[in-house]
């Protein structure tokens, strides 16, 4: 019964996954109190519960076989760490697909126009800089030829995701600087996975890979797993206020009714996402067509035709962050040092390392100084794309080997490199998105006109001068809600109250996909939550008398007051707090007329303070 092989199979997974787990979490906790981030400890501690304990356990067990033979039936020695690593890889690409989705929500149509220009440039810099610095080199500094040459320039061009990723989720970077970064890593990543995916097929192979047929019928599958991955999203992803959460705390009918269509990101939503792109993966992979591309244009519809939720449920600190260690754990158990040291291997990699590390940092420093509107994103926006894990490099674990003896050699000589680029890169991303953040929070205490004295940490108390201030617009002379809502968005980046204009145009336009904001009485309460803010702030707008602008309000008339409201992401009740004041305030006789008088006698903040 002990030797049994399931049981054997069972009780190495349990042992080492166990093992790496633990390890991992320990060393992330170790290197981020010395200032150096989680990801290097995390990936430290999966090297030392894989290769490191791998050879440790077979040395003793050369040394001492009664050992072995004695615990056998409960940890064999030789077999636990193939067992569980092999049964446990497939997690590798679907993490990453997730990670390439998330990021998709800079795609929006309106983020694209915003900065596509900075983007593009940056891409096409960087990528054909590495591309050709890293398949020139190697070609002349080494023994590898020409064919295998351009598909090591080719993965040169890809940026791994996840640490840039996980570093801006926690600190909540928003703005110019997470969008181009966005935008571009996702190009990267469209131009890295399918030229890799011909060159391969066309070198390597010997398969008809430029045949136009070959190339329509994958676009063709790629195109269709993306829509039904997309389908399958919207579809399952669908969350909002309960009644149970808005019950007790909210009387008025108005005011319900614009709550319960208001959507929030949950746990749910998460395993939602992760179900749907592990089966796009997989078809992907059964159907041979590279597994990244239906994943980032699922993303990038979801980000275009649905709400900002979807995106905002996979920054849900507690539960991505045991994702995010499982995934740098099982890095660290495919760093081989003892192949990264072998001659051939090593002048392969360190070639290939500096020259991609050039391209990207030069061509990173050049797009800034021509488009970067802050001097100080030279300094800083380059150093995001340092690690290079990317999707080709997660294809090649996984997949493992191919029929090129030579493309073997190469990929083994250089997944310890992709691997280093991360511990390497992670401390530069943390130091760098840092930096960013205490930037834009000095920009917003520059600016911001908020008296900081108004504003109040219980959330059952939110006043009315903290949530307005002074912002009150008159005589406005408007067309169109969309007119509307990018007025009183730009009042608020004004007063520098937030710092990404279009992020939050888009998110308050996507909330009015969801049911009309327009609660009758000529008034509209458009209104959304953002990254972007940590108390709540309001624009109240007065319409040119005379004048109103259709909302397709719930009693068919036209609007003249308008109020947007933006709250933090993560705190609804202080959202529904929000709320509840400005709607209790409307209903009030004489209040909006009062607040007209206060404004044009410019004592806005004195009159809503005796309110």
């Amino acid at each position: 019964m002990f030797n049994h092989p399931d049981l054997v199979k069972i009780t190495s997974q349990i042992l080492i996954v166990g093992a790496l787990i633990f390890l991992a979490y320990v060393g992330g906790r170790i290197t981020r109190r010395i200032g150096l981030g989680e990801i290097i400890g995390q990936i430290s501690g999966g090297f030392v519960g894989g290769p490191l304990l791998m050879s440790y356990s077979h040395k003793l067990a050369e040394q001492y076989p009664h050992v072995e033979e004695m615990l056998k039936w409960s940890f064999p020695l030789k077999q636990v760490h193939n067992y569980a690593i092999v049964s446990f890889v497939f997690f590798m690409p679907i993490y990453l697909g997730v990670i390439l989705f998330s990021i998709t929500d800079e795609t929006h149509i309106d983020r694209i126009k915003e900065n596509w220009r900075f983007s593009s440039f940056n891409f096409i810099s960087q990528s054909a800089l590495a591309f050709g610095l890293v398949s020139c080199a190697l070609y002349f500094l080494t023994d590898l030829g020409w064919p295998i040459s351009c598909i090591a320039g080719c993965l040169a061009v890809g940026t791994s995701p996840c640490s840039a990723f996980i570093s801006m989720s926690r600190r909540q970077v928003e703005g110019k600087f997470k969008t181009v970064w966005s935008q571009t890593v996702v190009l990267e990543a469209i131009a890295e996975v399918f030229i890799v995916f011909l060159v391969v097929n066309y070198f390597v192979d010997e398969a008809a890979a430029w045949d136009l047929r070959f190339i329509g019928k994958s676009f063709i599958i790629i195109a269709i797993i993306s829509v039904v991955g997309f389908w399958l999203i919207r579809t399952a992803a669908s969350n909002s206020f309960s009644s149970d959460e808005i019950k007790g705390v909210v009387n008025d009918s108005k005011l319900k009714n614009l709550l319960s269509s208001d959507t929030i990101p949950t746990v749910n939503i998460v395993f939602v996402i992760w179900s749907v792109i592990a089966l796009v993966v997989g078809v992907s992979l059964g159907l041979k067509v590279p597994f990244m591309l239906p994943v980032i244009f699922a993303g990038v519809i979801t980000a275009n035709v649905h709400n900002q939720y979807i995106f905002d449920s996979l920054r849900i600190q507690d539960l991505m962050g045991f994702f995010h260690l499982i995934f740098f754990a099982l890095l660290g158990v495919h760093l081989d040092l003892s192949t990264l040291m072998q001659k051939e291997t090593f002048v392969i990699a360190s070639v290939y390392f500096v020259m991609r590390l050039i391209g990207k940092l030069g061509g990173g420093y050049l797009s800034c100084s021509l488009f970067a509107a802050r001097p100080e994103a030279k300094k800083y926006l380059p150093l995001l794309f340092i690690p290079n894990m990317g999707a080709t490099g997660i294809a090649f674990i996984v997949l493992h080997q191919h029929s090129h003896p030579l493309l073997n050699t190469f990929i083994n000589g250089l997944v310890p490199a992709f691997i280093l680029s991360e511990i390497l890169g992670a401390p530069f991303i943390n130091w760098s998105v840092k930096k960013w953040k205490q930037i834009l929070i000095a920009d917003k205490q520059s600016h911001s006109q908020l008296d900081s004295s108004n504003k109040s940490s219980d959330v059952e108390k939110i006043p009315l001068e903290s949530l307005f201030h002074d912002r009150v617009l008159l005589n406005v002379e408007l067309r169109t809600k969309e007119d509307a809502i990018k007025m009183l968005c730009s009042e608020l980046m004004k007063n520098g109250d937030i710092t990404d204009l279009q992020a939050t145009i888009s998110l308050v336009l996507e909330r009015e996909k969801l049911s009309t904001t327009g609660i009758g009485d000529e008034i509209a309460i458009p209104h959304c939550r953002s990254a972007d803010v940590e108390y709540p702030m309001a624009v109240f707008a007065y319409i040119r008398e005379g004048e109103s602008i259709d909302w397709d309000s719930v009693d068919g008339a036209g609007v003249r007051y308008i109020i947007l409201l933006v709250s933090p992401l993560n705190e609804p009740q202080m959202h529904i707090e929000a709320m509840k004041n400005i709607t209790k305030s409307l209903m009030k006789p004489g209040f909006i007329d009062g607040l007209q008088v206060a404004a044009k006698r410019k004592t806005t903040l004195e009159w809503l303070k005796n309110q």
